[in-house]
């Protein structure tokens, strides 16, 4: 993920799985990052919160769902990301993709 080989604007339906991932950077003990993923009927289908467990100059952070259906909702899914520092403001970021 991170040589960039995944930033496709579409899945088709029949992909096995979603992952949503971040590296964040300069996180220090404490802070808590949110991996949350909405689907196009704006459903939350995964949310998954850590708390960071020492100071650290890059985190890599995923998490996803597989496909249980015989195919994915059509539609643009959301994925967003909230990291919320001890001590700061709440910085947040989302990305979308297609589902075909």
């Amino acid at each position: 993920m991170r040589d960039g080989h995944y930033r496709a604007p579409s899945l088709p339906r029949n992909a096995p799985a979603l992952v949503l991932w971040v590296d964040v950077f300069n996180v220090r003990q404490g802070d808590r990052v949110t991996l949350r993923m909405v689907a196009p009927d704006g459903k939350e289908a995964f949310i998954n919160t850590a708390t960071v467990p020492k100071n650290q100059a890059r985190r890599y952070i995923f998490g996803g769902i597989r496909r249980k259906t015989p195919a994915w909702m059509t539609g643009t899914w959301r994925g967003e990301i909230p990291l919320e520092p001890r001590d700061g403001p709440i910085l947040t970021t989302t990305r979308t993709i297609e589902i075909r």
